[in-house]
């Protein structure tokens, strides 16, 4: 029987549809423990905060396929490496979409409404009631134009029918008109809008895309929402720009150093992690984290074990 190792705190259940020795670390406490468990692992379906590098790829004998909960696959594995042990990679793209953007629309309501600021000036005794303008009357941009943002514009609609501007690798014309869309230079979007959301693959194309060319010249109240991995935003040049106040405000779903190298405030390399939380905020992979969202992944993650015994069968 072949052996599936699966991480993460994942509901386990409909696993037991294939014919697999299951092996579940629900908090992995280190890599270590995973390598260990790889060795002679068939499958792997990564649902935790690991990165399957090519150490992790080196020690896997038996391995066959790895699935990915979520999309990027390169954010979760080395794909070269993979290619090179000639181990198979899928992922479950689009099922927590509709999640992230759920997730996204209500932080852009927090954001704009300066919550996080409400809540530092009552520690400090103070009373802040100033007006905020609803999300109808604030300008909204997006970065990205994939499954995420196409399904945010759709719940940003359900408030606001002002005009939503983009910047993508790729201008979407059909959907000017219908969506009441307006696409921008990135310079030109960041430097109008109230409110930017940032959710494109990393490549080398958008690594650091988000740089200190680009934010100083930005819209001096900008709320910068990131959904994308945090190396499209340049950390330096965000701090800078928080620190000088050239931007009201940023929230990364995600750091620059995850899992087992998050610094806290006092080894945070790039000072981000001790600003106010209503000038700087990250958090730790949540937005894609519903139960419903997870137990949709894992359901496409076992589709795509079976077919890939399906069509390995058809190959014997």
């Amino acid at each position: 029987m072949k052996k599936l190792l699966v991480t993460g705190d994942v509901d386990i259940t409909q696993l037991a549809q294939l014919d697999c020795q299951i092996y579940h670390l629900k908090e992995p406490k280190d890599e270590q423990q995973i390598i260990d468990a790889l060795v002679d692992s068939h499958y792997y379906i990564i649902g935790g905060p690991e990165h399957c590098s090519e150490q992790f790829l080196n020690v896997a004998q038996v391995l066959e396929l790895v699935v990915v909960l979520g999309t990027g696959t390169s954010s979760f594995i080395d794909l070269k490496a993979a290619s090179n042990k000639g181990v198979e990679v899928m992922n479950t793209p689009k099922l927590n979409a509709e999640t992230v953007a759920q997730f996204a629309f209500a932080t852009m309501i927090m954001r704009n409404t300066r919550f996080h600021f409400s809540w530092q000036m009552m520690q400090a005794g103070t009373w802040f009631q100033n007006p905020y303008k609803e999300l109808a009357g604030t300008k909204i941009g997006l970065i990205g134009l994939g499954n995420i943002n196409r399904s945010l514009l759709t719940l940003i609609r359900t408030v606001s029918d002002q005009p939503v501007y983009y910047h993508a690798s790729s201008t979407k014309e059909a959907l000017h008109d219908t969506h009441r869309l307006e696409f921008l230079e990135l310079s030109k979007l960041m430097s109008i809008c109230d409110l930017v959301v940032v959710s494109v693959t990393l490549n080398e194309t958008t690594q650091s895309l988000i740089d200190e060319n680009i934010l100083a010249n930005a819209n001096q109240d900008l709320d910068l929402l990131c959904f994308s991995s945090p190396h499209v935003i340049c950390p330096t040049a965000l701090r800078n720009a928080l620190t000088t106040k050239t931007i009201r405000s940023a929230y990364m779903d995600g750091y620059y150093q995850e899992w087992l190298e998050t610094p806290g405030v006092a080894k945070d390399q790039y000072g981000l992690l001790s600003l106010e939380p209503s000038v700087f905020m990250a958090t730790t992979h949540i937005a894609a984290q519903s139960r419903e969202a997870i137990q949709a992944l894992l359901a496409k993650a076992v589709d795509n074990i079976k077919q890939y015994e399906r069509s390995r069968h058809e190959r014997l």
